[in-house]
């Protein structure tokens, strides 16, 4: 599927004691339109060219004509009037006809001032979606920052690259690669891109208002404008940001916006379970309405945080388990329609079939019951069964990208739904454990943390205790977990001898820490029931903790480069 992408930036004039432009007054004067392919613009304007960038420049001093700037393939487009201008590039946004509108905050700062703008002109007709919905935003908090919510642009996906790498759940990929101080486009296209934003100062956008017949300051304007365009569209088409977004849409069953917009995952969990239920012939509960009201005033317990070694340690290395929560979930048959409520009845249409063989308990680490649970075999739980769905089509799509090159578009579309199907699998626990949930359930969200909690700690019980020491080449290596997090552990491999650490020549290799990382992965895993599987996640050569996650990771990759994590 080919999609139709624009991308746009606009240019406003400042207000002139250089404060932030505000739209009552400050006219907008420069539209850059990048695209992913080119367009002809005869039936738009008459012109017979092709160009993939089009620049709307209103130029109060100067004739408005049409210039076709052959050495970097633009086409400018320059305006006497604004309104007129505005009205051209709302036609030019139809005439593309684009799937996806994309730029670089244009949710928080163009749209809006376009939107405003045109209001202050007397524009009643602002349609840039394929219906007759005249395009507006609402305004509202999150998380502490006003945040922008585009509508009526029906039919177009408006994806704004600032938002999505603002995002903290996992369909920002840049989270763990990059470490981002700031997210100015100057920063973040230099960090990732590694292509400069160009500098146009406030004092020089006011002296080309004052004087449009500058060529070289109109064309060094311009370029400015251009390359903004031009680097939102390269992070959406380079890093195929969509991707993940559609497959996501396209598993969950939620409209692509919906899932953009969202704030994290909840909504597409709940349309799926919303199928399940209706497939099992249940109806999920209403919100906060049905469910027992102490639930709410009980804490839940979260996940279990070794304290960490603080100051530098060396050869480590991390393992993690893969998918825990739904793992747990899976195994102690964990459900909304299997846990017994605790005003004494059962959420299950056997009530009078089930016997005490029938249940298993669920417990915390000091023994207290967390809750009852009909086992597997008398009943499999509609979240469970769901799980074990998406764990063996992740599978499935996991072995298929092998078949291809990893730079195909067949591997990065495999990809991409693999991820979506893993970003749905860890959310589960996630929307169930919100108390804004449909299905929020104390005594669920409770046995799948107490379930984590102990499985980490008998991970570090057999580590340390079981395991203890490994021999290798000619040397015996003492295990020591320093520290430990929701489904991940951090493994000292240290010698036993304390004389061996003596000289730069006894300094532990790589492959020691490795050899001794995977005989634990292997015994731990061999006392796993399927689907639950401990893996190496890295080698870590150095790290600095100064407290509990904050830390700075020196890590060490097959091939011998190094990398720097910090959080």
């Amino acid at each position: 599927m080919y999609l139709r992408i624009i991308s746009f930036d606009i240019e406003v004039l400042p207000n002139e004691n250089g404060q932030f432009p505000t739209a009552e007054i400050c006219p907008v004067t420069m539209i850059s339109c990048t695209l992913n392919s080119k367009v002809n613009l005869k039936d738009f304007n008459g012109e017979d060219i092709k160009s993939d960038n089009i620049i709307f420049l209103l130029r109060k001093n100067n004739v408005g004509n049409i210039n076709f700037d052959s050495e970097n393939g633009r086409v400018i487009i320059e305006f006497l009037d604004e309104k007129f201008m505005l009205n051209e590039f709302f036609r030019f946004m139809n005439y593309f006809n684009s799937d996806v509108i994309t730029g670089y905050n244009i949710n928080g700062f163009d749209i809006p001032y376009v939107v405003d703008r045109s209001k202050v002109l007397g524009i009643d007709n602002v349609k840039i979606g394929r219906s007759d919905s005249n395009l507006f935003y609402t305004k509202y908090m999150s998380k502490g920052m006003m945040t922008y919510k585009v509508v009526g642009v029906d039919g177009r996906i408006v994806f704004d690259v600032l938002y999505i790498l603002r995002r903290e759940d996992a369909s920002n990929t840049f989270l763990k690669k990059y470490n981002l101080k700031r997210l100015s486009l100057e920063h973040v296209s230099y960090e990732i891109l590694g292509v400069e934003k160009l500098d146009f100062s406030i004092s020089k956008m006011i002296e080309y208002w004052k004087d449009n017949d500058n060529k070289e300051l109109v064309n060094e304007f311009v370029n400015y404008c251009s390359r903004d365009s031009f680097l939102a569209l390269e992070f959406v088409t380079r890093f195929r940001l969509l991707d993940r977004f559609l497959m996501l849409s396209k598993r969950s069953g939620k409209l692509p916006q919906a899932i953009i917009n969202s704030a994290g995952s909840g909504v597409m969990v709940e349309n799926l379970l919303l199928k399940e239920f209706k497939k099992n012939d249940r109806i999920m509960s209403c919100r906060s309405k049905t469910r027992n009201k102490d639930d709410d005033d009980k804490e839940l317990i979260g996940a279990f945080v070794l304290e960490p070694e603080l100051g530098i340690t060396d050869n480590i290395a991390s393992v993690d388990y893969k998918s825990l929560y739904p793992s747990i979930m899976i195994k102690h048959n964990l459900s909304y329609d299997t846990v017994i409520m605790t005003r004494g009845t059962y959420d299950f249409d056997d009530v009078n079939e089930i016997n005490e063989e029938d249940i298993e308990v669920q417990t915390f680490e000091d023994g207290k019951v967390v809750g009852k649970f009909i086992k597997k075999e008398k009943h499999v739980g509609i979240v469970p069964n769901l799980l074990k769905d998406l764990l063996n089509e992740r599978t499935i799509l996991k072995k298929e990208m092998k078949k291809h090159d990893k730079d195909s578009v067949d591997y990065l579309l495999l990809d991409a739904s693999q991820n979506a199907v893993k970003i749905l699998l860890n959310s589960m626990y996630g929307y169930g454990g919100d108390k804004r949930a449909k299905v929020y359930n104390w005594t669920v969200a409770s046995a799948v943390t107490a379930n984590g909690r102990k499985r980490i700690h008998a991970t570090k019980s057999q580590i340390e205790d079981e395991i203890g020491v490994v021999y290798y080449d000619n040397n015996d290596y003492k295990l020591t977990v320093v520290a430990s997090d929701t489904d991940s552990c951090y493994v000292k491999v240290d010698y036993l001898d304390e004389n061996m650490r003596e000289g730069v020549d006894d300094e532990i290799s790589r492959d020691a820490v490795i050899h001794c990382i995977n005989y634990v992965i292997e015994e731990v895993n061999k006392k796993l029931e399927k689907p639950m599987e401990l893996a190496f996640e890295n080698y870590i050569k150095r790290i600095l903790v100064v407290a509990k996650k904050r830390y700075a990771m020196l890590i060490e990759d097959d091939n011998g480069r190094l990398s720097i994590t910090t959080k």
